[in-house]
């Protein structure tokens, strides 16, 4: 029996698929309603601007119409005898009615605009907020899910090649032979667990780890699964060497992930340190190289983790480079 359902391959596969098409769907729609904010506003401001002037323009006409109306009607005079001749001032009285109609008529625009920007304003500010919780799930969390989804489609097309056999619970927990998967068992160095063969294009696991439960296999091929992606040289200058600390992260990142994904299933096979007494050494001893990374982890974080193992890794590429 095939430890993979390729149906169920197919069907993450078509997840990622959704996933980067709703991620283009959903920024595109972001943009253009951004996009269409923007012009509302400066259509708003264009028109508030436009109003603002012409009232002033009209407060002023009112005034100069006022003093022009007292002015003509300080004109009056009295003649020789006495008798008092008024000004004919219709002109200016007719000015100052015209002005002060053309204000009443552009007042309430200017208050039209004023409420609509208001409104617009408050209806924009209600939108962001959760545009901003849309944008962040877009550049964070999508990203996130579509990277964990890729590392177990990665995971699972790898162990589409791995014959499993099953135990009396009707649970595979060893690997028997693996197959032209991207995958092989073979012998290497005692204390590399597993390493990814770029020439080969291989993920080679320690063959003293083939009879090893799935569930502490599949950390190691996540890990190694991250190098397959990268197809990465060996560091050779500081340059080089920041980028393979970056790409250490996160295959330990997708090493860790994948062993609190499955740590709990393992422990309910293995629940009792009789049950785990029957698993080879080499076994036990990844076992617990799992729990101290995680516990490591936890317990100081990723900055030291890296940190403490950075000067290990320099090391290595000066010894490469033949320095002292």
């Amino acid at each position: 029996m095939s430890s993979a359902n390729v149906k169920s391959i197919d069907a993450l596969s078509e997840m990622r698929g959704s996933l980067a098409q709703f991620r283009a769907e959903a920024q595109s729609a972001l943009d253009s309603a951004a996009m269409e904010i923007q012009r509302t506003q400066a259509w708003l401001q264009e028109r508030l601007q436009h109003w603002g002037n012409v009232v002033r323009r009209c407060e002023a006409a009112v005034r100069q119409g006022q003093a022009a109306l007292t002015r003509c009607q300080n004109s009056g005079y009295y003649d020789r005898d006495g008798h008092y001749h008024p000004p004919n001032c219709s002109a200016q009285e007719a000015a100052l009615y015209q002005a002060q109609r053309q204000l009443a008529e552009a007042q309430p625009e200017l208050q039209k605009v004023q409420q609509a920007k208001r409104a617009v304003n408050e209806a924009v500010a209600a939108y962001q907020r959760e545009a901003q919780r849309l944008a962040g799930l877009l550049s964070n969390d999508l990203p996130k899910a579509a990277a964990l989804l890729e590392r177990k489609i990665s995971i699972l097309d790898g162990y589409v090649g791995m014959s499993v056999p099953m135990n009396a619970g009707g649970l595979g927990n060893s690997v028997s032979t693996v197959t032209d998967s991207g995958m092989a068992f073979t012998a290497l160095d005692a204390s590399t667990n597993a390493q990814y063969d770029k020439a080969a294009d291989s993920i080679c696991i320690n063959s003293k780890l083939q009879a090893a439960d799935l569930g502490l296999l599949s950390p190691l091929v996540a890990h190694e699964q991250i190098h397959r992606k990268y197809k990465s040289d060996d560091p050779h200058d500081e340059s080089s060497l920041q980028n393979y600390i970056a790409e250490e992260k996160e295959a330990y990142q997708a090493q860790v992930d994948e062993w609190r994904r499955v740590r709990e299933q393992f422990f309910q096979r293995y629940p009792t340190t009789d049950s785990r007494a029957t698993m080879s050494e080499d076994a036990r001893n990844l076992l617990s190289d799992l729990q101290q990374l995680d516990q490591e982890i936890q317990e100081r974080g990723w900055d030291d983790f890296l940190q403490r193992r950075a000067s290990t890794w320099r090391t290595r590429m000066e010894s490469a480079n033949g320095k002292s």
